[in-house]
């Protein structure tokens, strides 16, 4: 989901129509929600919150990454979420692509990340605290 609305921000900036910018949220919000699915299935099944490995930290933080532009997004009713994006020099649709591209980046790692390491397991002893407990 998140090449598809990658590709669809740089067809907007490219076209400039309304409704390729309105694919590139929508897309953008059913790969969010695929995440957040995942996220939430995974620390129920580990019984943990899922940030015990670099590979659970990465999704956690594409995550992230896509819950705060999606805020940016509806909060100022722009594609453009930025005042920084009011030149002309930069295109329309700069930051969604640039933080799209960031958040693939961050997958892929986490998708890398060899097969022993993307399994669910239990926490290493170091991260065995009341605390982490307590919160899930």
């Amino acid at each position: 989901m998140l090449w598809i609305a990658t590709l669809s921000c740089i067809v907007y900036a490219r076209s400039g129509k309304r409704w390729v910018a309105w694919a590139a949220v929508g897309a953008t919000i059913v790969g969010w929600g695929l995440l957040t699915w995942g996220l939430v299935w995974r620390g129920l099944a580990a019984g943990h919150w899922p940030l015990s490995n670099r590979y659970e930290f990465a999704l956690c933080f594409v995550w992230a990454i896509l819950s705060i532009y999606l805020l940016l997004e509806v909060s100022w009713r722009e594609r453009e979420a930025s005042p920084f994006l009011r030149g002309e020099s930069i295109p329309k649709a700069g930051l969604p692509v640039v933080v799209l591209v960031i958040a693939l980046l961050v997958a892929t790692y986490a998708l890398l990340r060899p097969a022993q390491e993307r399994l669910v397991g239990g926490l290493l002893p170091a991260l065995r605290s009341p605390w982490l407990q307590f919160m899930c």
